[in-house]
């Protein structure tokens, strides 16, 4: 509740005079990414395609390495009982591994079974190849989607903007039938001013989420 606060505020500071100066230029110009910087200087015409082809690259990437532990998640999620619901047992199998004891079955799944993360910085580890063929699956996925164009990714559309929102909505009816969703509700909703304007990165984390909801 208490990231709401920080959230408006910066949401009218700068989010919405950004959405306000792109509808300015792309009303006044009437061009796009590639035709605004060249209108307003010759010399800035290549500045719009290269920001352009940038942005689609880092953002396709960034994506798909999130589709692809989404869908190891999604492999892993048929097993009974889940793999991150306890923690696994030692080599002799006779107790759980103190590794994951002092942390948490969710934790140690994530850093350990999935990512694989090595004790240090200096140790740079391995490919971990169940997350390689997830990321292929992933890009194999966009591929098939943009394959024939426009046309594809339409259709695509409709499966991609609606498939969210329904699971999302069985989350939701799961969550409020659940024991105890008024208490949770109540806690999410409480906002906890001095705890969260303290923080150092909160600042960080509201600009960056202003940014990425609105496409700036």
């Amino acid at each position: 509740g208490a990231f709401l606060i920080p959230y408006f505020i910066c949401l009218v500071v700068e989010g919405i005079p950004i959405i306000h100066l792109e509808l300015a230029i792309g009303q006044r110009l009437r061009q796009g990414s590639v035709g605004v910087w060249n209108a307003i200087h010759p010399l800035l015409g290549g500045l719009g395609m290269i920001t352009s082809m940038l942005i689609s690259f880092l953002v396709g990437v960034y994506y798909n390495a999130i589709l692809a532990w989404i869908l190891w998640y999604f492999f892993n999620s048929f097993e009974e009982p889940l793999p991150w619901k306890n923690c696994p047992l030692n080599e002799q199998g006779d107790d759980y591994l103190p590794e994951c004891l002092r942390s948490h079955p969710v934790d140690h799944f994530w850093y350990r079974e999935t990512l694989n993360v090595t004790g240090t910085l200096e140790e740079s580890g391995g490919i971990q190849w169940w997350l390689g063929l997830c990321l292929m699956a992933a890009w194999a996925a966009v591929y098939l989607c943009t394959l024939r164009g426009i046309e594809s990714t339409g259709k695509a559309v409709y499966v991609t903007a609606t498939f969210p929102y329904v699971i999302l909505l069985c989350f939701l009816v799961r969550g409020l039938t659940l024991e105890g969703a008024t208490d949770g509700l109540a806690y999410l909703f409480t906002p906890k001013v001095s705890l969260r304007f303290c923080r150092d990165n909160s600042h960080f984390e509201v600009g960056a989420m202003v940014r990425v909801s609105h496409a700036l």
